[in-house]
């Protein structure tokens, strides 16, 4: 009877331990900030790659897109501010009094389709560059980006 009791009180121990692990959230990666979010490149997942090249300059639209609106408001002031990016002006010939390039970079976090073989999620790789080149004029706005880092693993995502 008391050898019953007992196994009976393991079993729910078990049963609870478990069911109470089901609700512990799994390890998450930290919430890209909208600037990162903006500048990242997309898994894909059926071919396993970025939909843009590494290691190579690239206009990166959807970043331009999420610029432009700061740009607009504050101008060379907001993307500092509010970015962290360093302005100065552009050495064209002739001189242009409203040409800027502003440039920064940031560690980059990987797709976590990337890492799902390796485990390692969340990882950083490599440093993401990122340049835009302002006027002549407030309509003319081009930003590039260039994810400098390894090679990826060839059975990445898989």
């Amino acid at each position: 009877m008391l050898a019953r009791i007992i196994f009976r009180t393991i079993v729910l121990t078990c049963v609870l331990g478990v069911t109470a692990c089901m609700y512990i959230p799994l390890p998450s990666c930290l919430t890209l900030s909208p600037l990162e979010e903006a500048a990242s490149y997309d898994w894909m997942l059926n071919d396993r790659h970025y939909s843009e090249p590494l290691n190579a300059w690239v206009k990166n639209e959807r970043l331009e897109r999420f610029l432009l609106k700061s740009y607009r408001s504050g101008g060379t002031q907001a993307l500092k501010v509010q970015f962290g990016f360093d302005c100065e002006p552009r050495p064209v010939v002739p001189a242009c009094v409203d040409c800027y390039v502003c440039r920064r970079s940031l560690p980059k976090q990987v797709a976590q389709q990337e890492e799902i073989p390796t485990g390692h999620l969340c990882s950083k790789s490599g440093e993401m560059l990122m340049q835009i080149d302002i006027g002549p004029g407030r309509d003319i706005f081009g930003v590039m980006t260039y994810w400098k880092r390894p090679p990826l693993l060839p059975n990445a995502g898989k």
